[in-house]
């Protein structure tokens, strides 16, 4: 793990291969985002959270998963060995799907995209700045820094924008899901 040091609760499945769990990145990366802010969202606008979320997750996930294989570095817990992107999972379904429904109802109720692209941008690099020096649950390597971190969430937020001005478009043209 190159030096990091990193404590997850080991669990053994079935065939008795361990599987680790990080508690410190599921409450970091999934509960509290959900409970300080997600909850409130879901009240104030549900039907934008269930229809943002679940696509900034999908957005989340990729632009991991090409992070990762593109060497800039990788996530913990380490799993069997190999260093994975399913320590991500947490962040992705928790504090970027989060962020991202904020960001479109911070939208919905008159914030100009131009502010709430890189805003939401910077909540989520925050919220990596958290995983790699407190958490200690990112590393980076190959000449990647915060600035690309925020550069990458901007084109991944403004992608989600990009879906939602779909959705709307189609929603509002009639489009429905009865076919």
């Amino acid at each position: 793990m190159h030096g990091a040091h990193y404590e997850a609760w080991v669990i053994t499945t079935k065939k008795g291969w361990p599987m680790s769990l990080g508690l410190k990145e599921f409450l970091i990366g999934f509960v509290m985002p959900w409970a300080l802010l997600g909850w409130w969202l879901a009240k104030k606008d549900a039907r934008t959270v269930i229809v943002v979320a679940p696509f900034t997750t999908l957005v989340g996930t990729y632009l991991n998963d090409l992070w990762y294989a593109k060497g800039f570095g990788y996530f913990l817990p380490d799993i069997r060995g190999a260093h994975s992107v399913i320590g991500a999972a947490a962040c992705e379904l928790g504090a970027y799907a989060v962020i991202g429904s904020a960001m479109i109802v911070a939208k919905k109720n008159g914030i100009a995209g131009w502010i709430a692209i890189p805003v939401a941008a910077l909540a989520m690099t925050l919220v990596e700045v958290i995983g790699l020096y407190l958490v200690k649950c990112v590393v980076y390597s190959d000449g990647w820094n915060f600035a690309w971190t925020w550069i990458a969430y901007v084109g991944g937020f403004s992608i989600v924008n990009a879906y939602h001005h779909v959705f709307e478009y189609l929603s509002k043209r009639g489009a429905s899901y009865n076919t």
